[in-house]
């Protein structure tokens, strides 16, 4: 807690010594070790059980920075680290994280800021076909936009074999419920981990499939077929295949010339769904992905709700 006021040019003061410490710590990677020699509680038992009653100078606040947190941080920049893949990072990044913070607006709807919701609707589509209708939204992480997609179609299964009922008038289900506990979603096994939790949030099977040298260390559409056919055997129902380019362990790709065939043939569809994480791919550093679906209304209607101070204009309508 920095002391108050603090003045705008005292703000100037600050963020040069901020910047010049950004530099430095950029220029020199290798200046710490890429893992600290320190024990578990080396910083939380020296720090006080309380928040302070008073606030302390900025100076002493970035001197804690310098001699408490940078020796006891894991240095993912620096060229030795190959714990997992590096976060991106790039001063355009953080020149847009600092003009993020500085504008403090929220863009959750077109009313609540217009410039902010229509770039990141053109953003998101710079790379979708001019004829799509399809659309997305920025995630937190990659594990929120991947936990979205089982979401989503959780829903469009469900409502799906709702629908086929009520035109045949059958009654195989009698609940909800009992649909969604015969869901079954289908994966790699060196998938993230995100994709077992997500499944585990939504309620649904998770099915992970063991990836084979012979094939590169990706999953095949011939093994996801042979274990649909298994679950269709005991009543289950295929609702979601989750493919992934580039495993966090083995850095493989799934095989989707052959898994697309059978996901359209068991009615999951074709790959309509891409989750990218923008902290590999675009030197983004912090967790932020991007989730694209051809079917974004029904992306959207598996999280409508409208609460009255949410409720768009006449141009958020139409936006």
């Amino acid at each position: 807690m920095i002391a108050e006021p603090v003045t705008s040019k005292e703000f100037e003061v600050y963020l040069h010594q901020l910047a010049r410490f950004a530099v430095d710590y950029y220029d020199n990677p290798c200046i710490y070790n890429v893992t600290p020699e320190v024990t578990p509680g080396f910083l939380y038992n020296n720090l006080p059980k309380t928040g302070p009653v008073h606030p302390e100078s900025f100076d002493a606040i970035f001197n804690d920075i310098k001699t408490k947190i940078m020796p006891g941080l894991t240095h993912w920049q620096h060229p030795n680290f190959f714990g997992y893949y590096p976060i991106g990072r790039c001063f355009p990044d953080m020149l847009a994280d600092f003009i993020t913070s500085a504008l403090a607006v929220i863009g959750f709807s077109w009313d609540s800021c217009p410039a902010l919701t229509e770039m990141e609707h053109a953003m998101i589509n710079w790379d979708s076909p001019d004829s799509s209708q399809g659309g997305g939204t920025l995630t937190e992480s990659g594990s929120d936009a991947i936990f979205c997609a089982v979401l989503a179609a959780r829903q469009w299964k469900i409502n799906q074999i709702v629908e086929e009922q009520q035109r045949t008038r059958g009654m195989k289900y009698d609940t909800i419920h009992d649909i969604g506990k015969r869901l079954v979603v289908y994966s790699s096994k060196d998938a993230h981990s995100c994709i077992e939790k997500a499944c585990k949030l939504a309620m649904v099977r998770y099915r992970p499939i063991q990836p084979t040298e012979e094939n590169q260390w990706g999953i095949t559409g011939e093994q996801i077929e042979e274990q649909i056919k298994k679950d269709l055997n005991r009543d289950l129902i295929p609702c979601f295949i989750n493919c992934t380019l580039g495993t966090t362990s083995t850095a493989s790709c799934d095989k989707l010339t052959s898994i697309c065939p059978v996901a359209k043939q068991e009615g999951i569809e074709n790959a309509h769904t891409i989750n990218v994480n923008l902290s590999k791919f675009l030197l983004h550093s912090a967790t932020l992905s991007i989730i694209w679906t051809r079917e974004q209304k029904i992306y959207k209607d598996a999280f409508a709700i409208t609460p009255i101070y949410l409720k768009p204009s006449a141009h958020g309508k139409s936006s």
